[in-house]
Order: C-alpha cells, then structure tokens, then sequence
C-alpha cells in the first residue's frame, strides 16, 4: 500500500512539472510567466531539486525586476528563502526572506507584504528566535491580512507559555 502511495505521489508531481513546464512554453512573451517560474522554482525545491529550483528563481527574479514588478521580485525572494532553508543553509535563507520583507516594504498588496512577514516569522520560529519571530507576525496581523500569522503568532505565545 506504502508503494503504491508512493507511485501515486511520484506520478502526480511528474504530471505537476508537466503542467507548469507546459504554461512555461505558452507564453509568447517570457516576462508574462515570471511568477509561474517562481512557482515551478518552489515545487521543484519540494523535490529537492535545488539547483535547477534555484535557475528558475533567479530567472523570475531578474525577469520581475526587468518589468518593475515589485510582487514578483518579493515572491522570487520568498521561493528563495524556503529553497535555502531546505537547503539548509540558514544565513543564506534569512537574508532572501528579509530582501521580501524590505521589497514589501516598498509598496505591494497587503498580502503580499503579509506573506513575507508570516514567511519571515515562520522561519525565524524555527530558529528559536520566537520574540523576533513574534513581531514580524505582528506586524502582518495588523495589516487585515493575517489569518495565517495570527495562527502562528498563537502558537509562538503558546510555547513561550509552555516553556516558560
């Protein structure tokens, strides 16, 4: 049953890479599917294939960065982050999570800022930063936006409550 699962797992992420390999080659004009980079870059980190992830990431942050388009850049930023982190180089990954925050900063949609800052706070969770970590989930649950953040910022009190 295990192997069957498996196979069943392996054959939709093929069928997956596909589709996105697919709307890739579509776009008569490549700048068009900057996003759709980035998110092929995140699914093919979550196979572990880091190196061609990490093309596709830059590819779509040097294309968002040529059209001006500031959600692109930050969302290239944030597919980079949790490469790195997967990765596990952890310096590598705080610093393309903050370059998201400080894009966000900048002027994009409120959720994109907040998927930065809840991406940011996540991350920094993990590390055993929760007060820092605590803040920047903070920061998005002010902004409307944080159904997400306003979890994790529950959860982070709750183990600092447990812990202490």
């Amino acid at each position: 049953r295990a192997q069957q699962s498996a196979k069943e797992g392996d054959n939709a992420a093929l069928e997956a890479e596909a589709f996105f390999r697919e709307a890739l080659s579509l776009s008569p004009k490549p700048t068009a599917l900057a996003g759709t980079q980035a998110d092929l870059c995140h699914f093919l980190s979550t196979q572990r294939r880091f190196a061609e992830a990490q093309r596709l990431c830059r590819r779509s942050l040097e294309l968002s960065r040529e059209e001006g388009h500031a959600e692109g850049v930050c969302n290239a930023h944030e597919y980079l982050g949790m490469l790195h982190h997967m990765q596990g180089d952890v310096a590598k990954a705080e610093t393309s999570f903050r370059r998201a925050v400080a894009v966000a900063d900048e002027g994009v949609k409120p959720q994109r800022l907040c998927s930065a800052l809840t991406n940011l706070c996540v991350f920094l969770w993990r590390l055993g930063r929760a007060s820092e970590a605590e803040a920047h989930c903070e920061r998005c649950v002010d902004t409307g936006q944080g159904l997400r953040a306003g979890e994790v910022l529950r959860a982070i009190r709750a183990s600092g409550a447990q812990s202490g």
